[in-house]
């Protein structure tokens, strides 16, 4: 029964490949380090799975891999190696596993990557159910591991693990969590020779220019500086190359036309692939944002694929390109194209820097083997001790409201496991965006801007958004719901435990433009990645009220199913209310038996602590205690706050209930911490003007100009005002933020050179700024 993959922990996937691009444009870049100082295993294609062959970091020829795992087979009986016996008044159920290399990575003399073992036993149907792991021995040795997974189980508990054995519904299912510490490259990778990206010149269109432009026909007679993408372009060679070209070919828009391929021969805004996977195309066509084509679907025309990854690009060029056409030739259109001749100077095309040596930076990550626990009792009857195990008792839901009185009060669902009634399950209070593990601690929430294509065949811009969610859930919310369901509990039964319901759910949220259901299927006690669009032109009311933190522009629900009824979950997109806040904390014990605890703020924005609740661990359990402080109070970055908790004798720790932390948001601090920074400047209209009078008409070469130069902060080359040309219109790089936070069309800088009719010239040394739609020439 071989183990098959599934996700792994989405807190740990930016540096798989799948969100790697999240990680470029929400997290802070770390530089990388040599390979031989990295000091754990290499990925050298960057992905980290177990389809990879790991390098040692000094000898490359030395590899290992990340095993799979699927159920031990006994040799001498050739059953599975699952036993349940009665120890002590619970049976314990021991799970026999074995470790075995994935198909692309059986090779021999390749050693077992070193990782640690977590297991989960969980099952579905009616009521979702998580089984505890009591004991867990990892089995290592030198070319094979052999865990072996131990439950201690009720009778009730026995009888629906192994009720679920038999049941399809119940997709009873045994996880194998890997977690791995392993280095990365820390640049980009070149595209891959299995997927080839049509790309296109990029152009003005509208009032900003986006990712995704179609070419336009007829800019315009003007000269565009624009930024160039510096493509890593290879040539992949398919079957069948035409005998006639001695060179390689490329796919044109032409030849894509006649052959039936769906090439969009367009500037693309390439994003992760896990969001690729996430995006749910809406009425605007989101798709096209992502168009591919797989070389192999060339090899029927007998063509050469030219690939252009645009997630790989290392870094941006300046160019002024003419989009009036080349003599003879029309207007560009896709592939092949000439590089861009300027206007009005001719000037060399310019040249990359080298790239630099490539570092390698180090991740954790948690891989997930899912082994299916589906058995006959006819085929298996070894692992039914009783036979047929008894039907289920199903659940009972109780709703207890909290706070218990006030505005604020809501209803909080609460399903009781009827065959351990004892155990509650419970759902979160909220959904919120995440924070990232390492410092500064920054909200996992993302916009980046595009634009795709309408089944009519028109343009529209927009935005994306990239979240992580994650469940929060009050302590003081469950210490009051124990107290009140313990009188639901049979008698003589045990204390009552309240564990997270992983019950199915799906997730609705309600953008800018209408609501939608998000692709990616929510995970109740994890937490997941959502990734979906709306207009561009709703992103600075967004912002707008992220930056304030009155409002909530992006919210939605979770709707979680429990047998036949629908229960709801709130989600909210906003940062001053982070899931986790950025706060940590020390307890130190007094000589009167209470405790000093001091907050310290990790993150990189004032924190607003209330008096947050407390309790301290005593032997009977939490008992609630006193907190006394400066509360309320708002702590700088880096800032402690000390408060101090009373509570009764011989308690051992202090818990402390931070939900009702929030942080200080600033319309400056939430644009740098989620603007995608692949799209931190956008081009504006700017029109330059001089006169005959302005160049002069005195007579004197030494006073009159010839032409005069412009040179705009961004771009390289420059433009030419002269007699010829006394006005151009230019797209000028502003930033982007300027737009959101509502500052006018955007501030650029410029300098100009006076050319006289002598020859001689006079250019300025220092950068003049304005955010003027016109300029006037010569500047004073």
């Amino acid at each position: 029964m071989p183990g098959a993959e599934v996700l792994g922990g989405p807190a740990r996937r930016a540096l798989l490949g799948i969100d790697l691009e999240v990680l470029h444009r929400v997290l802070p870049f770390r530089p990388g380090v040599p390979r031989a100082e990295v000091g754990v295993p290499v990925s050298p294609t960057g992905r980290v799975d177990d389809t990879v062959l790991f390098e040692d970091p000094l000898d490359p020829a030395a590899v290992s891999y990340l095993p799979r795992y699927r159920l031990r087979v006994l040799a001498e009986t050739g059953r599975y190696d699952i036993a349940t016996t009665l120890v002590d008044g619970l049976w314990r159920t021991v799970f026999g596993l074995e470790s075995y290399p994935a198909p692309e990575v059986d090779r021999p003399g390749a050693a077992i990557l070193p990782h640690e073992l977590s297991v989960t036993v969980s099952t579905r149907g009616e009521l979702a159910r998580e089984y505890p792991v009591a004991e867990l021995d990892p089995g290592l040795g030198p070319t094979r591991n052999t865990p072996q997974v131990v439950l201690l189980l009720t009778l009730p508990e026995r009888d629906a693990l192994l009720r679920a054995f038999t049941r399809d519904e119940d997709q009873a299912l045994l996880v194998v969590h890997r977690s791995v510490s392993v280095a990365v490259p820390a640049h980009r990778l070149p595209p891959r020779p299995d997927l080839a990206v049509a790309l296109g010149p990029d152009v003005l269109a509208t009032h900003v220019i986006l990712p995704d432009l179609l070419v336009d026909p007829d800019p315009g007679p003007h000269p565009e500086p624009v930024q160039e993408l510096v493509e890593h372009v290879e040539r992949v060679p398919v079957d069948r190359p035409r005998p006639e070209e001695t060179g390689t070919a490329v796919v044109t828009a032409g030849l894509a036309r006649a052959a039936g391929l769906h090439v969009d021969f367009r500037q693309q805004l390439t994003v992760d692939r896990g969001f690729a996977g996430a995006l749910r195309p809406v009425d605007v066509g989101a798709g096209a944002l992502l168009r591919r084509f797989q070389s192999p679907e060339v090899a029927e025309v007998g063509e050469v694929a030219e690939v252009a990854d645009l997630a790989r690009l290392e870094r941006f060029r300046d160019v002024v390109r003419d989009h009036r056409g080349l003599p003879g030739r029309g207007p560009v259109r896709g592939w092949p194209r000439p590089f861009p001749k300027p206007f009005p100077w001719p000037f060399p095309a310019p040249v990359p820097d080298p790239d630099p040596d490539p570092g390698f930076v180090v991740t954790s990550s948690r891989q997930d083997c899912g082994i299916a626990l589906r058995f006959d009792v006819a085929t298996h009857p070894y692992l039914f001790p009783s036979g047929q195990p008894p039907t289920t008792k199903g659940f009972a839901t109780f709703v207890v409201p909290w706070p218990p009185e006030g505005p604020a009060s809501r209803g909080h669902v609460y399903l009781q496991d009827q065959d351990c009634g004892n155990v509650f399950l419970h759902l979160p209070d909220v959904f919120l965006v995440g924070r990232a593990g390492e410092a500064p601690y920054g909200p996992e929430l993302s916009f980046t801007v595009g634009r795709a294509s309408a089944p009519d065949g028109t343009e529209q811009a927009l935005a994306l958004v990239s979240a992580h969610l994650v469940p929060q859930t009050s302590a003081a919310r469950l210490a009051d719901a124990r107290r009140a369901l313990a009188a639901h509990v049979p008698a003589g039964g045990a204390p009552v435990e309240l564990r997270p319901a992983i019950q199915p759910a799906t997730c609705r949220l309600d953008l800018p433009g209408g609501p939608v259901t998000t692709a990616a299927a929510p995970d109740l006690v994890a937490g997941w990645w959502i990734a979906e669009s709306f207009s561009f032109e709703a992103l600075r009311e967004v912002y707008a009220v992220l930056g304030s933190g009155a409002g909530n522009p992006l919210r939605g629900r979770v709707d979680v199913t429990a047998g036949d009824a629908t229960h709801q979950v709130p989600v909210e997109l906003r940062l001053d209310r982070p899931a986790v806040p950025p706060l940590s904390w020390t307890e130190t014990p007094r000589e009167d038996g209470s405790w000093t605890v001091t907050l310290t703020n990790v993150g990189t924005d004032p924190l607003s602590v209330p008096g947050p609740p407390a309790w301290v661990v005593t032997d009977a359990g939490p008992v609630p205690a006193t907190v006394t402080g400066p509360t309320p109070a708002t702590i700088a970055p880096a800032a402690t706050l000390d408060l101090v908790v009373t509570g009764p004798p011989g308690a051992s720790d202090v818990q402390l209930d931070v939900t009702g932390v929030r942080v200080v948001v600033t319309p400056e601090a939430v644009v740098a911490q989620t603007l995608d920074r692949r799209v931190e400047r956008l081009p504006r209209r700017v029109k330059l003007l001089t006169t005959a009078a302005g160049l002069g008409r005195t007579g004197d070469p030494a006073q009159d100009l010839s032409a005069i130069g412009v040179e705009f902060e961004g771009v390289a080359g420059a433009v030419l005002l002269d007699a010829d040309t006394l006005q151009l219109d230019v797209a000028v790089p502003v930033p982007l933020r300027d737009w959101l936070l509502d500052r006018g069309e955007g501030t650029y800088s410029f300098r100009q050179t006076l050319v006289h009719v002598a020859g001689t010239s006079t250019a300025d040394t220092a950068w003049r700024s304005s955010d003027s739609s016109l300029l006037t020439f010569p500047q004073a």
